[in-house]
């Protein structure tokens, strides 16, 4: 289950068809020569998350029904409605976890939304050299006004064991780390591409989506889908839970606490991968919270690195990092603040603090 307290729709569709898929799909198929079985095969791949950082254990979701516009790409129930093409990951707990490439490979393409809605601004930079086997950016949920994917990743395998498939990352926050990557950057399994969010028709139920597809050329077709048709995506669930497990964050033992007026102090000792310092505003609050948080010293080059993230429930409600005129921002400035409204009186406000700079930065957070 995910961590929202209630379902959405699209998880209702997840959790009515979760156990009749499992009955009615057939164990095996034969794939084509030097491919893995569509069904039950498996790549290797390491974890995209840190252990202790997803819900175990992992739910075969794929092929799941799902609402919405029709594409030629997704697994299909009818000539009018999509299945699911993917397996969905869930955060263990209420701060958002950084998301890691699985594989040894290349980006293929990267996408990133100014915002959630249909209107947004949107960034999409594909490889001229391995693009990925289908083009997600303008894809929508038409069902829930909602952008299908939000901001996701695709990823080419130069691994020899799985040399030429692509993986599918998707409903991911835009943020310092995703915003790094472009077409052709070379990855390994220690790279970090982004943080989940819960973006595209995720929205308030924050996941991974994760769909691994056939390198390019190769189909098979679907014994699945009614009527059957030619695909590229497969089950993603055998290579998930047979993956090598990623060592757990270092972090530390429980959040801090957070009193309204009360400012915290703390260091932070940034990494490629992100450092984390988490905080837990217990008290009741008020219509909106402004959290503020000044750190030091300032690097300018490295400015959007650092900075904090509000969250309740598992959903982010904002965040924000340090400016810099050379990226781009009105001013230059190591002081952080977002004002944010809780969505629930009763539910403590998440704040974590981010440093994926190489720097160890001196901060003071204050929430009035």
């Amino acid at each position: 289950m995910c961590s929202s307290p209630s379902l959405s729709r699209r998880r209702v569709l997840q959790v009515a068809t979760a156990a009749t898929g499992a009955l009615l799909l057939p164990k095996t198929a034969a794939a084509a020569a030097g491919l893995v079985d569509p069904y039950i095969g498996a790549i290797p791949l390491t974890v995209p998350l840190a252990s202790g950082a997803y819900q175990t254990p992992i739910q075969d979701n794929w092929h799941a029904l799902r609402e919405g516009h029709l594409y030629a790409w997704n697994h299909r129930a009818s000539t009018e409605l999509r299945c699911h093409d993917g397996v969905d990951l869930y955060p263990s707990g209420s701060l958002l976890p950084p998301v890691y490439a699985p594989l040894q490979g290349t980006v293929a393409a990267v996408c990133t939304r100014s915002d959630n809605t249909l209107e947004a601004k949107v960034s999409y930079l594909a490889s001229t050299t391995t693009p990925p086997p289908w083009d997600y950016h303008a894809a929508l949920d038409d069902v829930a006004q909602l952008p299908l994917y939000g901001n996701f990743v695709w990823l080419y395998s130069t691994d020899p064991a799985s040399a030429g498939y692509c993986l599918f990352l998707c409903h991911l926050q835009n943020e310092a780390t995703i915003q790094a990557l472009g077409p052709d950057d070379a990855v390994t399994t220690g790279t970090p591409l982004a943080v989940m969010g819960d973006t595209g028709n995720a929205a308030g139920t924050p996941q991974l989506h994760v769909e691994i597809h056939y390198p390019k050329g190769s189909t098979y077709v679907c014994g699945h889908c009614a009527p059957t048709k030619a695909v590229t995506s497969i089950d993603p669930y055998a290579s998930l839970v047979n993956a090598t497990r990623r060592p757990a964050q270092s972090v530390p033992a429980q959040a801090g606490v957070l009193a309204l007026n009360q400012p915290v102090s703390g260091m932070l000792t940034g990494q490629s991968g992100g450092a984390f310092a988490p905080y837990t505003l217990n008290a009741a609050t008020p219509t909106a919270v402004t959290v503020t948080l000044a750190y030091s010293p300032f690097d300018a080059g490295q400015s959007h690195a650092i900075g904090c993230n509000a969250y309740q429930n598992g959903v982010k409600l904002g965040g924000a990092a340090g400016q810099a005129t050379g990226l781009g921002d009105p001013v230059n400035s190591s002081t952080v603040s977002l004002t944010v409204s809780p969505r629930a009186s009763e539910a403590p406000i998440d704040v974590q603090v981010f440093n994926y700079s190489s720097d160890t930065v001196r901060y003071i957070l204050t929430a009035t």
